[in-house]
């Protein structure tokens, strides 16, 4: 009888034990589930294809999935975050929680949070907009408790140094003649922008007249502005930008 008292006290001292070692905070990523190491991976690769940077997953013991991005492939931050929920929930189908971050200049700006089954009902046109605007929770802080998300990939896909080409149409107007009290001067205005680091941005902008009015009927291109903005966050809920 004492042995198999022993031999119960020992499984219950190693059962104890192991549950310490595997806390949120200490398990490495070979101990998830295969199928959901998989299906991390995959969204991060679909991600990726579909244009998106600065991807960065989280996850946590209850559930609930942490998934950073930067939008510099869609004009509208809506249908990018759409594409995100869309692939997430339907490929994330074991996770019950989804914390949306979307960044700028790898800055978070805000977090968005709803559960998983509540995303699903949206796309299948089971809830309408409205009653999907009152179960998602906006919040332009932070999100708290991140030592609870034990699971973090690397940061994919980094959009420092990788720039963006945007052709502007110019104008410009002149009325201090009396004699002639329109001058005008249209131009294309090509601008250049690369992130450096996170918040810091180098913009140039260059000036082509095709057609001129003024008193130097120059032609040739010049430099219309040259650039370089930092934004940062000193508080929750504040941003400072400097140029």
């Amino acid at each position: 009888m004492k042995n198999i008292l022993s031999i119960v006290y020992l499984i219950w001292f190693f059962f104890l034990s192991f549950t310490a070692e595997l806390q949120p905070g200490d398990i490495p990523k070979t101990a998830l589930p295969i199928i959901e190491n998989q299906s991390i991976t995959y969204l991060e690769n679909l991600l990726l294809s579909e244009g998106f940077e600065n991807i960065v997953l989280q996850i946590n013991a209850h559930r609930e999935i942490i998934i950073e991005y930067e939008n510099r492939i869609y004009r509208n931050e809506l249908t990018a975050l759409s594409i995100v929920l869309k692939y997430s929930s339907q490929i994330l189908v074991a996770f019950d929680k989804f914390y949306i971050v979307p960044k700028q200049r790898n800055i978070p700006l805000m977090t968005i949070s709803t559960r998983a089954a509540y995303i699903r009902q949206f796309l299948n046109h089971e809830m309408s907009e409205a009653e999907f605007a009152e179960v998602i929770t906006i919040d332009h802080g932070t999100l708290k408790k991140m030592d609870n998300f034990f699971y973090r990939t690397s940061p994919r896909q980094n959009s420092f140094f990788k720039s963006d080409f945007v052709i502007h149409p110019g104008f410009k107007a002149q009325f201090s003649r009396p004699n002639d009290p329109a001058q005008l001067q249209l131009s294309l205005k090509p601008t250049i922008r690369t992130p450096i680091t996170t918040g810091l941005q180098f913009e140039a902008q260059m000036n082509f007249p095709f057609y001129n009015e003024f008193d130097t009927t120059s032609y040739s291109p010049t430099f219309s502005k040259i650039i370089c903005n930092y934004i940062f966050r000193p508080a929750v809920h504040h941003f400072v930008s400097l140029s």
